[in-house]
């Protein structure tokens, strides 16, 4: 991460913006705009929603689903 990430929340959703540098497997760096979303959509799952952009163009977008292991 570059710099400091700015969130905020918004009921059951966080929002964050940061710029993410990501290196390549040929060693070239891309510092990405990242605009995270995470949702509490039960008491134990969250999603992340991410969009990374460079030059305002969306060069990526991921989807992640975290869930609280049940003991």
């Amino acid at each position: 991460m570059i710099g400091e990430a700015k969130g905020a929340q918004y009921g059951n959703a966080v929002n964050m913006r940061y710029v993410l540098a990501v290196t390549t497997r040929e060693g070239k760096t891309y510092n990405l705009s990242m605009d995270d979303w995470l949702f509490r959509v039960g008491e134990h799952t969250i999603i992340n929603h991410g969009t990374m952009t460079k030059f305002g163009f969306k060069v990526g977008e991921l989807v992640i689903t975290f869930r609280q292991k049940s003991s």
